[in-house]
């Protein structure tokens, strides 16, 4: 059933019936009289506030990456892997909701990947190229950036924070991109996203809240025969390896090269091939006679 909503006289004007408009005062008394709209809003004032303080820095850039292929078995991680940092404004190790805020596990940092047109203009960034259509089929993409695109927090200590005798003063929240890898050579940059979860939207499938975003620098993406090889990994993932981060420690191609080269210098130090072959012979076991019958 349709309702009308009925025009109200105002005093003065007899005989006429214009719409009724609430003045301030009365705005203000009806926000008054309904405590819940009231509560709402000092609420989403609070949140906002309270994701305000949210900064999101990398702790450590991409440089470099090998184009991998299209198959799961040839992939080239991005060297070294980005690691992000979650710090919060005027944080208190002392204060237990401030720890807890580092602690949450539902927060959660998406990478993207997006094109450099040139090098000289590396401020700019170019358009998104994590997916791009496919050329034979158009309603198809096709992935340019593979791997792990979500990571979720890390909580240890920072290795690089000043010590402090205050308990939790050099607890840092990590995110660590491990599993990147590129299909296409060239110049990019990664943009990451930080969203906040709360458990009703973990549970219901709602949306969660942006709170900050960040650029690397620009790196480069390879061909095979022009990469210039993987480096050793850092003090800092080596550290967060060693408290249990889910990150690979590598030893780079200068460690390979030298392993190679002992080995090489050891071969070489046996001697000359007659030599060795002259200890074979006598490391060599006697073969065994036949009895006459």
């Amino acid at each position: 059933m349709r309702r009308h909503c009925r025009r109200l006289p105002i005093t003065g004007h007899i005989g006429t019936q214009q719409p009724l408009v609430l003045v301030p005062e009365l705005r203000l008394a009806t926000t008054l009289q309904n405590p819940h709209l009231n509560l709402r809003r000092t609420q989403a004032w609070q949140w906002h506030h309270h994701l305000s303080r949210y900064k999101l820095t990398i702790r450590q850039q991409p440089i470099a990456a090998r184009a991998c292929g299209f198959g799961e078995r040839d992939r080239r991680v991005i060297d070294p892997p980005p690691i992000l940092q979650l710090s919060l404004t005027d944080f208190d190790p002392e204060s237990a909701a401030d720890v807890e805020e580092l602690r949450w596990p539902l927060n959660v940092a998406h990478c993207a990947l997006y094109s450099v047109p040139h090098q000289s203009s590396a401020v700019s960034t170019g358009i998104d190229v994590t997916s791009i259509p496919d050329p034979n089929n158009p309603s198809k993409f096709s992935r340019r950036l593979m791997g792990t695109l979500v990571a979720t927090p890390f909580v240890g200590i920072d290795p690089e924070a000043p010590a402090c005798e205050t308990e939790n003063s050099r607890l840092g929240c990590f995110f660590i991109f491990h599993d990147l890898s590129c299909r296409q050579n060239g110049l990019y940059k990664l943009r990451f996203t930080l969203m906040h979860l709360n458990v009703e939207l973990a549970l219901t499938g709602g949306q969660g809240s942006i709170v900050s975003s960040v650029e690397s620098d620009v790196f480069e993406v390879f061909s095979a025969k022009d990469f210039p090889g993987m480096k050793a990994s850092t003090a800092l993932t080596r550290d967060l390896k060693r408290q249990g981060a889910n990150v690979q420690v590598k030893k780079g191609n200068e460690g390979k090269a030298s392993q190679k080269g002992q080995k090489r210098s050891g071969t070489d130090s046996g001697g000359s091939p007659s030599d060795r072959s002259d200890e074979d012979s006598v490391r060599a076991k006697p073969g065994r006679k036949r009895k006459k019958k």
